[in-house]
């Protein structure tokens, strides 16, 4: 609302707060539907169900969850979102990657009770700057979102590499097809930190919403010629040693990972996600 008069120079770019919103503007949360939580260790992987969301890993390779789907009414099918996987970002000198792991290597149940599910799920990955990372997801009954961060990431390699962030990464594939998923905007509501994707057709959204007031964690999903960029990311910049390991803060913020659908009421639902911390 500030904007023009920042523009015009009648008041200082200090005087805005990038989280000012009048209470009001955001809707209630997305009601708890039917079903409670479902954790299953099985031959192919493991699933996770919190009623409306099912998370599956049934394939070998490094995705978290290879598929991730969502029923948004009881009448109706469940809608495809798209995938999970764990991205680093890593340098060794001018070379910059961004190796997606290549394998799930442990799940441990930190928690399990009625009203939450805690998963911890080491990924890892070999090549050049090898690693193994692990991240802890919590689910709640009833819930189309989930929330998710990374404890530690750790150099398993012979040589050193700095580690520049850690990603929560969500390539769509909403309905089954990405090739109609579009980037998502906030607009206007310029100042959120949301990242999704967005089918036209269905009005279904899939991404990831940071804590509004804690800069360490940022989403920015984009499209080039070689396809979706969904980068939810939290920036750490420092250099690890062979063996050595970087330990997130005890207060290291979570990102929700939402499935939403558009209704003309709330028309950016995710609104409804942004005090759920």
């Amino acid at each position: 609302a500030k904007l023009p008069a920042l523009h015009a120079g009648k008041i200082k770019r200090e005087d805005v707060s990038l989280g000012q919103r009048p209470k009001s503007a955001a809707p209630s949360l997305p009601s708890a539907g039917k079903g409670g939580l479902r954790f299953e260790k099985n031959a192919q992987g493991y699933v996770v169900e919190t009623g409306p969301l099912a998370l599956v890993k049934d394939q070998p390779g490094g995705r978290t969850f290879a598929r991730i789907s969502c029923r948004f009414a009881a009448d109706r099918p469940p809608v495809e979102l798209g995938e999970y996987v764990a991205v680093l970002h890593t340098s060794d000198g001018p070379r910059n990657d961004w190796p997606h792991a290549d394998g799930v290597t442990g799940v441990r149940v930190v928690e399990r009770k009625p009203e939450r599910l805690t998963l911890e799920i080491q990924s890892a990955h070999e090549g050049a700057a090898p690693w193994k990372a692990l991240y802890r997801l919590e689910f709640e009954p009833g819930r189309t979102w989930f929330r998710a961060k990374c404890l530690w990431v750790e150099n398993t390699g012979a040589r050193a590499w700095r580690l520049g962030e850690y990603f929560h990464y969500l390539p769509s594939r909403i309905g089954g097809n990405a090739a109609d998923d579009e980037v998502a905007t906030a607009a206007p509501d310029y100042w959120l930190q949301v990242g999704a994707w967005r089918d036209p057709a269905l009005g279904v959204l899939f991404g990831a919403i940071p804590p509004q007031d804690d800069r360490r964690a940022a989403c920015q999903f984009w499209k080039d010629p070689f396809g979706q960029h969904p980068d939810c990311r939290h920036r750490i910049d420092r250099e690890l040693k062979p063996q050595e390991r970087w330990t997130a803060d005890p207060d290291e913020p979570w990102v929700l990972i939402f499935g939403l659908q558009e209704t003309p009421g709330t028309p950016r639902p995710w609104m409804g996600l942004i005090d759920a911390w």
